[in-house]
């Protein structure tokens, strides 16, 4: 794939990708990033962050994606990050270079044991939802977020915890 600076939505859900090219972060002014239900997607290319205009990508249902790749450089646009009911084990530590984020959802990953302690380093954040996630560890969560109300230094956005 060449540049691309026109393509602003790409709908991608439901089909049979096994992986993403590298060449997806050639898409610059990719905006919005479905995924949903893509359930033989088991991994995601290390360009993903390459991706700056990235405002929501949604990965819900991708049964086998086990791995989110590490963020090489910040991603000021993403806001809103949908890995609900992905077969996810962690989230990458460079989870702050997201420095956009407000909303994180990781409903239903049942292989999800921990967050990373870099989580509370977003400072945008608003929401984290997390029903369903029956693996994590609590203590591990409370670690992420700093140990701290919700209201306080490091997550003064953050309103609801789910």
């Amino acid at each position: 794939m060449d540049t691309m600076e026109c393509l602003r939505d790409l709908d991608l859900s439901g089909t049979a990708l096994k992986e993403l090219p590298s060449s997806i972060g050639n898409l610059i002014g990719l905006e919005y990033l479905n995924m949903d239900n893509c359930k033989n997607l088991v991994r995601l290319p290390d360009s993903f962050y390459k991706l700056k205009s990235l405002t929501t990508f949604s990965l819900r249902c991708c049964l086998r994606l086990e791995i989110f790749p590490e963020i090489m450089d910040t991603m000021e646009m993403l806001y809103k990050l949908d890995l609900s009911g992905t077969a996810l084990k962690e989230l990458p530590s460079t989870i702050d270079n997201l420095i956009g984020l407000k909303y994180l959802s990781l409903n239903d990953c049942e292989n999800l044991v921990c967050l990373p302690d870099s989580l509370y380093k977003l400072k945008s954040f608003l929401r984290l939802s997390l029903c369903g996630s029956s693996n994590l560890v609590v203590e591990n969560l409370f670690t992420a977020i700093g140990d701290r109300p919700v209201k306080q230094k490091h997550l003064p956005g953050l309103s609801l915890l789910k």
